[in-house]
């Protein structure tokens, strides 16, 4: 019941779920899925890049709307390192 309470109260108000990007969320090593876990983070994708052994997106946060930079890691697709941009 507890469970079911919460999922309707996210789904109200998706705010209370946005946790937003932090270091060791699995993001993913390909834009499709960098997409999808970038936007249920609040976070939706405006480049991605996968080039030359590194991989990085970047987002702008739907609340804030604070630009983030991601490195991710190319083994499996988890952040790296943030950089908030400009």
């Amino acid at each position: 019941m507890n469970k079911v309470l919460l999922a309707l109260v996210l789904s109200l108000n998706p705010a209370l779920g946005v946790a937003g990007v932090k270091i060791g969320d699995m993001i993913g090593t390909n834009g499709d899925c960098a997409k999808v876990a970038l936007e249920k983070a609040g976070c939706p994708l405006q480049k991605f890049e996968a080039e030359g052994g590194k991989v990085g997106a970047v987002c702008k946060m739907t609340i804030s709307g604070d630009k983030l930079e991601t490195a991710l890691d190319p083994t499996n697709g988890a952040v790296a390192n943030i950089k908030k941009g400009d």
